[in-house]
């Protein structure tokens, strides 16, 4: 009985970070980070910007906008120093997401293994993301 307390208790609410009894995945969010950055966002990229507009539906100046646009809004998308140490998420990341499950109709498990972004995290993300280009742009 204690220990169908503890389970309990351990699935409640919870505002991010990790969860007790829940092994830590390294996603090793970095390496993602520079991949796509260098993919599609560097002033050579690896992708040509037809790629990028067949990827995510749209061109890479308009992608950049939003960006720009949705870190302005929400302080959620500027990239922070996580609890641990390291940088976390950039914006690009988060947005990568995000519009990979809007334009695809992506998995949250698709994502995770692409962009290097976890499953609550994606959530929260697409969240975000929808909220502030709802008020941004309508």
């Amino acid at each position: 009985m204690e220990g169908e307390r503890l389970t309990i208790k351990s699935h409640g609410p919870h505002n991010g970070g990790s969860v007790s009894g829940h092994a830590i995945i390294d996603r090793n969010i970095a390496k993602g980070r520079n991949q796509l950055y260098r993919d599609y966002f560097t002033e050579m990229p690896k992708y040509s910007l037809k790629k990028f507009l067949r990827r995510f539906y749209m061109r890479r100046f308009f992608f950049i906008q939003i960006q720009y646009a949705v870190e302005n809004y929400d302080p959620y998308f500027v990239q922070r120093m996580d609890c641990s140490g390291p940088m976390g998420l950039s914006s690009i990341q988060k947005i990568a997401a995000t519009m990979r499950m809007l334009a695809y109709g992506a998995s949250r498990d698709y994502v995770d293994d692409h962009v290097r972004i976890g499953e609550s995290t994606t959530i929260k993300s697409l969240r975000n993301f929808v909220n502030a280009i709802s008020v941004i742009f309508c």
